[in-house]
């Protein structure tokens, strides 16, 4: 990382980021973002650091991507791709899961700087206290000890600890460990939750996840739009098609339930897809969908299979490391 930070600032000092700036103005890209925390605040839950940027941090960035490109609206974009030479200088700003600090903490800021941006929403997380698994997990993961796995002897938690390194801090065994899990089974991946709540206590928590009146709020200001994400942020790739159907079409229902439109954008959980759950996309009536493959979007684009350029904080907390992350292909 402190390589980066050196290569970054000196990409930065020979203005070589003018250069890309003037190579790619033919494109455009759209941003993805999850959470917007304060700066230094706590949190009751391990946060993965790919997760989340300080309302520091995105105030810079929103500033950065007022002054230098067209901040459009993604559903806007999307129409313009196909139109030859419409998609230049244009940039479109996105944020996953629908997070309650999205209301909190960004939407003043983009109140301030009059941008457009698309929220795309795990609904049947919205206005309850449901967590994610990856946030309960975390809970479960700091109780976890050598003594527990032997004891316990669960075959899904011995795979699990088997699998991670051992010369780590805790921090790190656990991003592994999330990391791991995400390659699982949808069945192991559960079963082995449904055990940890048996032998731990359940965590309890503030809310975490927007309510729909938030939302609602937002949605009347003219700059929020929302987008579908599945209902419960399943991995659509790693479930039967029958389940992957029902989990689209339930996130866009409950988006025309409690909102009164119907989502036309679609974010995919993790990024996982195959050309299946591209067509279940299509079918139920989504005009584009993006992912979280890293890549600028060009003239002609699969609007179903769309890529973002990813922020967090320790990406793209400094103006150099912003600057070549939107630019260069290794950052």
């Amino acid at each position: 990382m402190l390589m980066k930070d050196v290569v970054a600032k000196l990409l930065y000092q020979l203005r070589a980021i003018d250069f890309a700036y003037s190579y790619n103005k033919s494109k455009s890209f759209v941003i993805m973002y999850h959470r917007v925390f304060r700066k230094d605040a706590t949190n009751g839950f391990h946060v993965q650091p790919g997760m989340f940027v300080s309302d520091v941090t995105i105030d810079k960035h929103l500033q950065f991507f007022k002054k230098r490109f067209h901040v459009i609206s993604l559903q806007e974009l999307t129409k313009n791709i196909g139109l030859n030479s419409s998609l230049k200088n244009y940039c479109a700003l996105t944020f996953d899961d629908g997070w309650q600090d999205n209301y909190a903490n960004l939407f003043p800021l983009i109140k301030k700087y009059k941008l457009p941006i698309t929220i795309f929403l795990s609904t049947d997380f919205i206005g309850t206290e449901k967590i994610f698994w990856p946030e309960e997990f975390s809970h479960f993961f700091h109780q976890i000890s050598r003594k527990t796995v032997s004891s316990h002897n669960n075959k899904h938690l011995t795979k699990l600890m088997s699998e991670l390194p051992e010369r780590t801090n805790e921090a790190a065994r656990l991003e592994h460990a999330i990391t791991f899990l995400k390659q699982w089974s949808s069945r192991d991946r559960q079963e082995l939750l449904d055990y940890l709540r048996i032998i731990f206590p359940r965590p309890s928590c503030k809310r975490l996840l927007l309510t729909w009146d938030e939302a609602h709020e937002m949605q009347e200001s003219g700059l929020v739009t929302f987008g579908a994400h599945t209902a419960h942020h399943v991995l659509l790739d790693q479930v039967s098609l029958e389940e992957a159907e029902a989990e689209i079409a339930r996130s866009k229902k409950a988006i025309v339930d409690n909102l009164g439109v119907t989502p036309k954008l679609f974010a995919y959980p993790n990024g996982n897809l195959n050309q299946e759950i591209k067509n279940l996309v299509k079918k139920h009536g989504f005009t584009a969908a993006v992912t979280t493959r890293k890549g600028w979007v060009k003239d002609g684009a699969d609007l179903f299979e769309l890529p973002r350029i990813g922020m967090h904080e320790d990406v793209s907390k400094t103006l150099p490391r912003l600057y070549s992350r939107v630019f260069f292909k290794f950052f």
